[in-house]
């Protein structure tokens, strides 16, 4: 049972019921229930994270490792160090392990 109730299909509208159902994750049923002031800002916030960056994905982990570093998130370093491992290994010796932006270098 949910804290906050899922909002019923027959009251969204019709764009809140397309994005429910192309993502029916309970995050996006909940926010449902919102107004749409509250659930499409929301919507496009949450879909910039699924989009392609800038940035290529060895350095978009050397850099999700160095916030989780700096913001003592255990648990989010811990799910990318066995990646960075293997980031280290590629660019052992380069400029970028000496860079001010680099991870733990340490530690790895």
């Amino acid at each position: 049972m949910p804290r906050i109730p899922y909002a019923k299909p027959e009251d969204m509208t019709l764009e809140t019921r397309a994005a429910v159902e192309k993502a029916p994750i309970n995050v996006m049923r909940m926010l449902a229930g919102t107004s749409p002031a509250v659930f499409d800002p929301q919507g496009k916030y949450a879909a910039a994270f699924f989009a392609p960056g800038g940035l290529p994905p060895d350095l978009r982990e050397l850099a999700i490792l160095r916030v989780g570093y700096l913001s003592h998130a255990t648990y989010e370093t811990n799910g990318h160090e066995a990646f960075a491992r293997k980031v280290v290994r590629k660019f052992r010796g380069r400029t970028l392990l000496n860079c001010r932006y680099c991870f733990r270098q340490t530690s790895l």
